[in-house]
């Protein structure tokens, strides 16, 4: 079987393929999540991957927000005039 490669998913790629399942099941993502009784009517199968695109979009929104301040602002060492072990350990 040969190696197959997938693309790095894009922010708008995930949300297309929840948005997908969001009207497949015509409940939203917020509902699939927290009401219990309707997401017993998902497939198993498509229930896993639909909570694996959740938080798969989670994870690229975290990582945009940091890319889009760590570009924005420069990053340098924190500075601490503190010397005590204490309040450096807490």
């Amino acid at each position: 079987m040969p190696v197959q490669r997938r693309s790095t998913p894009t922010l708008a790629g995930v949300a297309r393929q929840i948005k997908a399942f969001e009207v497949q099941y015509c409940m939203s993502s917020t509902e699939f999540v927290g009401n219990d009784d309707r997401a017993c009517s998902v497939d198993e199968d498509d229930a896993m991957q639909w909570l694996y695109l959740i938080e798969q979009l989670s994870a690229l929104q975290e990582a945009a927000v940091g890319t889009l301040y760590s570009t924005v602002y420069d990053s340098g060492p924190l500075q601490n005039s503190e010397s005590s072990p204490e309040l450096l350990a807490a």
